[in-house]
């Protein structure tokens, strides 16, 4: 039994259109999913206690995980990288560099399509702060390339205590920086 696209051919002449290869038919499919507006992602801020300063395995930085759940009902499309900002408590924003994330990790081919209720996360890496030290507890705004929105996150602990651990000063003369890898699914 001939296909739509064969039969139109067969009637009306021309070639049948050559089928997309596996991996770009699954990137057209994920590219045709609406993009997840951040008002419908909830977000949390993990900084686990053996990640503090002095006590994680890169020495003196401070390593944490954002996680972003789609909160609604349908899936949505998450693609880019992450954005973000380091305030403390009073509104001052710290002056934080952020290196961005490997752009060849953040190819078209790195979107992917975040179901009701999953969640996809990004790994980031504070080092080296030496200004004076934030007023009340932290907090993370996150913005996504490409889509609208962002989302102010708390930083704490288990609890829900705010925290306000800065990295060490490993080099006074440097900027802090602060490097957030790409958006993975969990």
């Amino acid at each position: 039994m001939l296909g739509v696209s064969a039969l139109a051919c067969a009637l009306f002449g021309g070639a049948a259109p050559t089928p997309l290869p596996p991996a770009q038919q699954t990137a057209t499919a994920v590219w045709a999913v609406p993009g997840c507006d951040l008002q419908r992602l909830e977000g949390n801020l993990a900084w686990p206690a053996g990640q503090l300063p002095g006590g994680d395995s890169v020495g003196s930085a401070l390593s944490g995980v954002i996680q972003l759940r789609n909160s609604g009902l349908d899936p949505c499309r998450l693609h880019g990288a992450v954005q973000v900002e380091l305030s403390d408590s009073g509104g001052q924003v710290l002056p934080v560099v952020v290196v961005p994330a490997d752009e060849t990790a953040l190819g078209p081919e790195s979107a992917f399509v975040l179901q009701p209720g999953q969640a996809a996360q990004a790994a980031f890496t504070w080092r080296n702060w030496c200004g004076d030290p934030p007023l009340g507890g932290l907090f993370v705004t996150v913005g996504l390339t490409d889509y609208r929105g962002e989302l102010t996150l708390p930083a704490e602990d288990a609890v829900g205590m705010p925290l306000s651990s800065t990295p060490t000063c490993d080099a006074p003369g440097d900027l802090s920086e602060i490097r957030v890898e790409p958006l993975t699914p969990r």
